[in-house]
């Protein structure tokens, strides 16, 4: 649907118009191959400058989807099940209205209420393994729509159809994207981006307000995850932790701002470049080593090996993971520079051939897309392997660039390019 409604005679807006037809297996299989491309796309405006990703999680359609099938009302015929794909919502009409002892309120809390109106249909599609325990459908929606981090979906129903309404909407605004951007290279996880929004442009944290937040139980919880944001030199206590400030009420954590932060962490980087390789980071030689490249203010300086762990450069037992490995290997994907504390690709050696190809695939707030090479191979593509970072916001569908094939080799998946380059 091109729009934000459906128009109709000289304003008529459709741009696709698919039906499958058959028996439910069918239905659900060519429904299902028939939609999934729509699930993720590049909109670019006229001047090629702005751009936005609209993604639906594959999960809550494809639940979507067999919801309707196993649950619409057959005894209406004529009407179709109906998706609805606008520039902003996806609308999953279900032809008959919701039944009576199901209320709209407790499917939006999630209290896993359920009635079969096809007791067979239901049961079939369980038996074949389309659906596992009923009433957990909606819920499935709801869960995987909050991973992907947009807003709930909307759910409906009036006298001839049940609907649910998926909406491209992030539940965080363009500035909290921004400032999280500024922390990918930490592989944050679900808590630990709440916390960092919570404390955005230098706005005091106290434990109560985390606490809330997260809906933390258990204060051993809220220990663990400072203690993971802290180690990854993000969160710091702003106060001297008195006994006044010790309160639970008391503003008194910080977020280090991003650009700090990234310093800090290419300071790290470069120490354990230069320290390594090694087999274990846990000798009393290492970690005097990194603590000398590293200066005074670090908030790695006091325990750099049990930092780089939080961060995932080594493992519980002080192994080197494939993140470091990467840094001490100059030849490989990133490099550290010895003379400088910023991290910097390598430039292409001559053992890998240099290709050129055309990016084909893009999915710019997620930071990968694919590139296509004359003959037609694809490779995947990751923001991360830019010899120049800031040529992200530059690219967009049809850009050509020149790349090596990485290591990555998974059967049936693309190979990886690197050291990608802006023609």
């Amino acid at each position: 649907m091109n729009g934000t409604n459906l128009e109709s005679g000289n304003n008529y807006n459709v741009i696709e118009d698919d039906m499958i037809t058959g028996n439910i297996i069918t239905i659900l299989e060519g429904a299902w191959d028939a939609l999934r491309p729509h699930l993720a796309r590049t909109k670019f405006q006229p001047n090629a400058l702005f751009r936005e990703s609209i993604i639906y999680p594959e999960e809550a359609c494809r639940e979507t989807l067999i919801n309707a099938v196993s649950h619409r009302d057959y005894s209406i015929e004529g009407k179709p099940i109906e998706f609805l794909i606008f520039d902003d919502r996806m609308e999953v009409w279900s032809p008959g209205r919701l039944l009576s002892t199901i209320m709209i309120k407790d499917l939006k809390e999630l209290k896993g209420t359920h009635q079969s109106r096809n007791v067979f249909v239901a049961r079939v599609l369980r038996e074949l393994g389309y659906m596992r325990e009923m009433g957990e459908g909606i819920r499935r929606i709801f869960s995987s729509v909050r991973t992907f981090e947009l807003v709930d979906p909307e759910i409906s129903s009036d006298q001839n159809s049940f609907v649910v309404t998926l909406f491209h909407k992030s539940i965080f605004s363009p500035k909290d994207v921004q400032w999280l951007n500024g922390f990918s290279d930490f592989f944050l996880s679900k808590d630990e981006q709440r916390v960092v929004l919570l404390g955005r442009d230098g706005r005091l944290l106290s434990t109560e307000a985390i606490i809330e937040t997260l809906g933390i139980v258990d204060t051993e919880d809220f220990r663990a995850l400072y203690e993971r944001l802290h180690r990854k030199g993000i969160i710091f206590s702003a106060k001297p932790a008195t006994a006044k400030h010790r309160k639970r009420s008391i503003p008194r954590f910080q977020i280090r701002p991003p650009q700090e932060a990234q310093q800090y962490l290419a300071e790290l980087q470069k120490a354990l470049f230069e320290v390594g390789p090694v087999q274990k980071l846990s000798g009393l030689n290492v970690v005097k080593s990194l603590r000398d490249r590293l200066s005074p203010n670090s908030p790695y300086k006091t325990e750099p090996v049990f930092c780089l762990r939080a961060l995932g450069y080594i493992s519980e037992t002080f192994a080197p993971l494939p993140r470091a490995t990467v840094i001490w290997n100059r030849g490989s994907e990133t490099s550290i520079s010895r003379s400088t504390s910023v991290a910097t690709p390598t430039p292409p050696t001559l053992e890998t051939p240099i290709e050129k190809g055309v990016v084909k695939y893009l999915v710019p707030d997620r930071g990968f897309g694919f590139i296509q090479v004359e003959g037609g191979e694809r490779f995947y593509m990751h923001v991360y392997q830019l010899l120049n970072k800031t040529d992200w916001d530059r690219l967009s569908l049809g850009s050509e660039v020149t790349f090596q094939a990485g290591e990555r080799s998974i059967p049936g998946k693309e190979k990886s390019a690197k050291l990608i380059s802006l023609l």
